[in-house]
């Protein structure tokens, strides 16, 4: 029997037809993929707009703001903690009087999770936001002056720091004049010139984090005092002469050891990191043959693991590596240095390595640091990281538990009958970077309050808040700080209980 069945589609003219059609739907798709790939690339690299007062430098929004945002809508990671600061400063704005102000100082762009900050500067100006409150309310608010907190941000890797400053320094003549600044963050170059130059314009100033040495009042940094500095976190010398303490007390196992420096000279906290471990552990040193390996940031580290520890499954292996590092580079080297050991296989024997950093090594405890080794056997399947902190929540929780109470409460919970607020999560609380904030901006409120003699009358002149400083460090107690009771005469802390070395197993 004869197919007479007809499909138009196999004519000649429904055979281009089809052609048509299905180009058609290429060019759809084609437009469709150009739509959203210009709208990816315009999301991402529009030019940004920056608020009214803010400036606009290479494509960063930078300087001084009371609650307008530093990056585009969808990026700002900072939008919570904003707005509770400017719900907080409306307030004050609301109860009359002559407030004052203290600015947080830094690099708020800089929220790269792998950049040197790690994503934790949203950490600390919740922990600045949560002293603000406590300041302006409760015990420690009544009948004193109020406080208003702004931002100042100095762009990535603090580079516009200049503009920042000077938009600070306008502002002392403000109806709520500018009294302090915290913050400054990272031990670098463009801290140490910030700090010189709100010091030359009477300006106190209170670090959170910044722990490299001679970067305090004695400005050794900068070859002249910076008298108008002050700050809370330990020295990098006191930590890695803690750490040596505890080594010599109870690692009788390690012998050895080389030296990791990140070259990046403008980071102080690598440079005087390097010195400190020389000073306190160059017995190791030497013992190590005197190996050093430089490399310069993070990305350096990438390319090789460095020679230094080359012979990581050989027999001459040293015991410890002395890191002089940020935590960023020092997990690439954890990294590199575990899939090196993988690629040996069988040939690499497992065998414990110690490695000795600053503080910036809390960005991996996640609240699971747990006291330094005393046993001198320590895991030979992992990686030791020995470090001092700053703040660490389960450590305060046994030395300082009253004032570490407090605080926590307040970062973590509303009460009945407190003030509105903003809480977060207390985990942002584990690298301590949120604590130490607390406590500069605490020490710039208890400096206000001590030098004011009238709270209802002009606000105090910065001098006498310099003078309230020094009396820190005579020995009267700033009130309601975590981790100190007062400042040294070079303006360092004097912690409440003695630095403790802990350990992350990696």
């Amino acid at each position: 029997m004869t197919d007479i069945s007809f499909d138009p589609w196999q004519t000649d003219r429904g055979r281009r037809l089809r052609r048509r059609r299905n180009a058609r739907r290429v060019v759809a798709v084609l437009a469709a993929a150009v739509i959203v790939a210009v709208t990816i690339w315009y999301h991402f690299t529009r030019p940004v707009r920056c608020s009214a007062g803010v400036l606009r430098l290479d494509g960063e929004c930078v300087g001084v703001s009371y609650e307008k945002a530093f990056a585009p809508v969808g990026q700002d990671v900072l939008e919570k903690v904003r707005n509770a600061i400017k719900a907080e400063n409306d307030w004050v704005d609301s109860q009359g009087g002559r407030p004052v102000t203290v600015a947080f100082l830094g690099p708020l762009t800089d929220i790269d999770p792998d950049g040197l900050t790690g994503g934790r500067i949203v950490h600390e100006i919740e922990g600045a936001y949560i002293a603000q409150h406590r300041l302006n309310h409760g015990p420690l608010g009544t009948g004193q002056r109020r406080i208003k907190l702004t931002l100042a941000n100095e762009g990535h890797g603090e580079r516009h720091w200049k503009a920042a400053v000077d938009q600070l320094v306008a502002m002392t003549d403000d109806d709520a004049p500018l009294e302090a600044v915290i913050g400054l963050v990272l031990s670098q170059k463009e801290t140490a010139q910030a700090a010189l130059e709100l010091s030359k314009k009477h300006v106190p100033v209170i670090g959170d984090i910044i722990t490299a040495d001679g970067l305090d009042a004695t400005g050794a940094v900068v070859g002249r005092p910076l008298d108008y500095l002050a700050r809370v976190a330990i020295p990098n010398d006191q930590q890695i002469h803690t750490i040596a303490d505890h080594l010599a007390k109870y690692r009788k196992d390690l012998r050895t050891a080389v030296m990791l420096t990140d070259l990046n000279g403008s980071d102080m906290y690598n440079t005087s990191l390097r010195k400190d471990f020389e000073k306190y552990l160059g017995e190791y040193w030497a013992r190590g043959g005197h190996a050093d390996d430089p490399f310069i940031g993070a990305g350096d580290i990438q390319k090789d693991i460095p020679g230094a520890v080359r012979d990581f499954c050989g027999p001459n292996r040293a015991d410890m590596v002395m890191f002089a590092g940020r935590a960023n580079a020092l997990n690439q080297f954890i990294s590199d240095l575990r899939a090196y050991q993988t690629q040996q296989g069988q040939s690499c024997k497992v065998r414990p390595l110690t490695i000795v950093t600053g503080s910036d090594a809390a960005v991996f405890s996640d609240g699971k640091a747990e006291p330094a080794d005393r046993s001198g056997h320590p895991d030979a399947s992992r990686f030791t990281v020995l470090y001092v902190p700053l703040a660490d929540p389960n450590v305060l929780k046994r030395t300082n538990p009253r004032p570490w109470s407090a605080f926590a409460t307040e970062f973590t919970r509303r009460t009945p009958g407190d003030s509105p607020k903003t809480v977060f999560s207390a985990s942002d609380l584990n690298d301590g970077w949120g604590i130490a904030a607390h406590d500069a901006m605490m020490t710039a409120g208890s400096a206000i309050r001590q030098a004011d003699s009238d709270s209802a009358g002009a606000p105090p002149k910065r001098e006498d808040i310099r003078v309230s400083l020094r009396q820190f460090q005579l020995g009267r107690q700033i009130t309601g700080a975590v981790t100190l009771t007062n400042l040294d005469r070079n303006g360092n802390p004097k912690p409440t209980t003695p630095p403790v070395v802990l350990q992350i197993q990696r």
